[in-house]
């Protein structure tokens, strides 16, 4: 078994923006459960609200200057997790932003917390075989790792693993970025971490990696594509010997419908089905929706961006509506969208809810509620919110892309073990097509049942991934 540094910019249930956070919180509990010695260390942000123990004092070199900081610990989970403290850097009103933009140091913000976890290595004499790193907000690390420390006898035979979570999300900074973290001249070219003039600490993520993972085998294949690749897909062609997609996971104690403590006592499995459609009724209700059994509840929970495809909603959601159905949106982010959201709410008061916000508890209850899940991404690295879907017996309507395709197989394609619904081509013909076929599945409540239990009792838990990610640090650190 390994020792493993697993290093995450956001983390649940302390912090969270995207899907990165839920993989942080779920995925080092997996790997320990397995038997590997595992620390996770992350900024901590003044919004925190969990308790922590103060650790340890340290400092870090910043453009040759000393920059102060403390370690704080938290192990509610029983996994070692460190958080490093510094109001400068990580009391402000975001995690990588605010209304004006990104945060102009964030290659300090996030490079400083990154070195911190290679120091308290060495406070705890705790030689880790994998430095996991996660996104562009850690990349810059491998470079240290691999050049600042090339001669460090300490980590002589740490191997670092980097997982993309989006490729979109690059982490672009200034040409002279590298030399605030004692990097050499070499770093700024091809090889390195340079791209058209800038650095962008994805990339030296990707180039100075042992290995490289993504979020889905399909994703894997997707970003070695001019389509999808964000101007890497060369890098990541080059580099296709060491990368792979390993399909994340779900956390069985956040999101399981048996358990689930938002849904009171409406709580059900693959063979209490009834108790879905008890708790749809009073979800219905308490949006203040009439409940007609005849009618199926569509939801959809996401940020509101190009990428989740509400531009395709946008265009259908009237003929959707038409077709039959009642439908609840949760999300955030374009306001053009919330706008036109809030439109078809007044257009339609009996059949659209619309909340234009964050809210967990609302998230399970749509999810748990719904009798169809709409997730029209144009791409999407792996997508949670189908895996969720098909856990609480919802059936997911899907772009075929990434994640996606590796998990929801159309019903009428695959009669032996369709789970949802897919489109093929990006446009609303086709989305369309999609969203007809799946609501003619409504009318036939014997093999509806079928298709929800098929989705049901499929095992997407950590587990699996988790034993993927074992072997891979065996072969890296072990040969074997």
């Amino acid at each position: 078994m390994a020792k493993v540094l697993y290093l995450a910019s956001e983390m649940v249930p302390y912090c969270k923006t995207g899907g990165l956070a839920d993989v942080a919180g779920a995925f080092p509990k997996a790997l320990q459960n397995m038997g590997h010695d595992v620390k996770t260390v992350l900024p901590y942000y003044h919004f925190i609200k969990e308790e922590m123990t103060p650790y340890e004092k340290f400092h870090i070199h910043i453009s040759s200057q000393p920059v102060d900081g403390v370690f704080l610990r938290n192990n509610d989970d029983d996994v070692d997790r460190y958080f490093v403290y510094n109001p400068y850097y990580y009391d402000r009103n975001g995690i990588y932003g605010d209304d004006h933009g990104d945060f102009g140091d964030n290659d300090e913000r996030f490079a400083y917390f990154c070195e911190a976890a290679l120091l308290l290595c060495k406070m705890q004499n705790w030689q880790p075989d994998i430095v996991h790193l996660n996104d562009w907000q850690t990349g810059i690390l491998a470079a240290i790792l691999k050049l600042k420390y090339a001669d460090d006898p300490f980590f002589a035979n740490t191997k670092i693993v980097f997982t993309i979570h989006n490729l979109a999300y690059q982490g672009y900074v200034g040409s002279n970025s590298y030399k605030k973290f004692d990097l050499p001249d070499s770093v700024m070219n091809f090889d390195g971490m340079e791209i058209h003039g800038a650095a962008s600490l994805l990339k030296a993520g990707l180039q100075y990696s042992d290995f490289i993972t993504t979020v889905s085998p399909t994703y894997a294949h997707e970003i070695q594509t001019k389509e999808f690749g964000c101007g890497l897909e060369e890098v990541l062609r080059a580099n296709s010997y060491r990368l792979a997609g390993v399909l994340n996971g779900v956390d069985n104690d956040e999101w399981n419908p048996l358990t689930d403590q938002f849904l009171g006592d409406y709580q059900f499995g693959p063979e209490t089905l009834e108790v879905k459609e008890q708790f749809k009724e009073r979800f219905l209700s308490e949006l203040g929706l009439p409940y007609w059994s005849h009618v199926p509840l569509i939801g959809m929970v996401c940020r509101f961006t190009p990428q989740k495809g509400i531009q395709l909603i946008e265009a259908a959601l009237e003929e959707i509506l038409r077709m039959g159905t009642q439908v609840v949106i949760l999300g955030s982010g374009d306001p053009n969208f919330a706008q036109t959201l809030k439109h078809f709410e007044q257009k339609y008061p009996r059949q659209v809810r619309a909340f234009v916000t964050f809210s967990n508890e609302l998230s399970h209850q749509i999810e748990a509620a719904s009798d169809y899940f709409l997730m029209p991404s144009r791409y999407e690295p792996c997508g949670l919110n189908q895996m969720y879907s098909l856990k609480y017996g919802t059936i997911p309507i899907v772009y075929n892309t990434g994640g996606l395709a590796d998990t929801v197989f159309d019903c009428d394609r695959h009669q032996d073990r369709g789970n949802g619904y897919v489109f093929y081509d990006y446009n609303k013909g086709s989305f369309m097509d999609a969203v007809s076929r799946a609501l003619g599945l409504f009318e036939y409540k014997d093999i509806l049942k079928i298709v929800r239990q098929r989705g049901m009792t499929t095992d997407f838990s950590w587990y699996k991934s988790a034993e993927t990610y074992g072997k891979l640090y065996n072969y890296l650190c072990f040969g074997h």
